[in-house]
């Protein structure tokens, strides 16, 4: 029996290219690879309230709709949370008595349940809580520090030969935040040639990123002199970098986005295919990879109109990305 596979972000812009041509839903599905009754129900479920199909707004539709809930709060114990929940305990109070029945779950998690809950069910759980609003909770003893990085050297003292755009080998690297915080990519473009590398990543763990970072580079032909971040804590293994990619690090200045304009840029243009309002836990690898090669082998107007694949190649660099 075959297996059912969801529609990558890809095949939902073929789709949606393939409506506006009045193509027919047979020829749509012969098209994109799949079976016509998958068109079908793809329309039915994610289309907007005016029957228009959009590739963005069906994928976020889907990816919310396949979204799995919080880990372990299932079966009785999820009926035991709710039940408590109705009877006014409070999260705390739920996760110590259950802890005394050998039952471990952190009141976070049960925080992390009650909002998911108030968007995925007919009942709010916000409405048994004393404090209704949404609180986040730091954790004990740390401190919320952001732009505080070890080591830190600021953009003023990266060389003048950067911003003249006459060399390649320089980057500008960000993070693209999903919505409520769900899934994180991490940016990278090349200042000369407009090449970008995008990864997807699990979370803002600097150590992760930092690996993920090194991979990529590595693999990828176009030299790297320097990278400019902005002041996220998840760049604090910047000296890591430095070493591994024998390269200089910098940071732009805190609430300067300007700094680093092409990568703002950039991630404006990724936003087209991922817009705010979608978590991108939902979004498939291989629909980031996709993403990626659009952007690398679209025409750029500060390109002369060639792509960023194209102008590499201009000057003979073997992309491996």
């Amino acid at each position: 029996m075959k297996l059912y596979r969801q529609l990558t972000l890809q095949q939902r812009y073929q789709i949606a290219c393939l409506l506006q041509q009045k193509t027919s839903q047979k020829d749509i599905a012969a098209f994109v690879g799949v079976n016509p009754s998958t068109i079908s129900r793809e329309l039915r479920r994610n289309s907007s309230v005016s029957c228009d199909y959009q590739a963005n707004s069906a994928h976020v539709m889907s990816g919310l709709r396949n979204k799995r809930e919080p880990y372990k709060i299932k079966g009785r114990l999820k009926e035991h949370i709710i039940d408590a929940l109705r009877e006014r305990h409070s999260p705390e109070q739920i996760s110590g008595a259950l802890a005394l029945q050998q039952s471990k779950v952190s009141h976070e998690a049960i925080y992390q349940y009650i909002y998911f809950k108030e968007t995925t069910d007919h009942e709010s759980l916000i409405q048994y809580l004393r404090i209704r609003h949404k609180k986040k909770y730091s954790k004990r003893g740390s401190t919320q520090r952001r732009g505080v990085i070890p080591n830190r050297v600021g953009i003023e003292h990266r060389p003048e030969v950067v911003e003249t755009n006459t060399e390649i080998g320089h980057w500008e690297g960000d993070t693209i935040i999903g919505a409520n915080h769900d899934g994180i990519l991490l940016t990278l473009v090349e200042r000369v040639t407009k090449v970008v590398v995008i990864e997807k990543l699990s979370s803002k763990n600097s150590k992760k990123l930092t690996n993920r970072l090194i991979y990529r580079m590595k693999r990828c032909n176009i030299p790297v002199k320097t990278i400019t971040f902005d002041n996220g804590k998840e760049f604090s293994a910047h000296q890591k970098m430095a070493k591994f990619l024998e390269a200089q690090i910098y940071f732009a200045t805190p609430y300067h986005s300007w700094e680093r304009g092409l990568n703002e840029n950039t991630n404006g243009l990724i936003r087209q295919y991922i817009p705010k309002s979608c978590p991108i836990s939902i979004v498939k690898k291989s629909d980031v990879d996709w993403i990626e090669n659009q952007l690398n082998s679209r025409p750029r107007k500060t390109l002369g109109y060639l792509s960023p694949i194209q102008f590499a190649l201009k000057y003979k660099i073997a992309l491996q990305i």
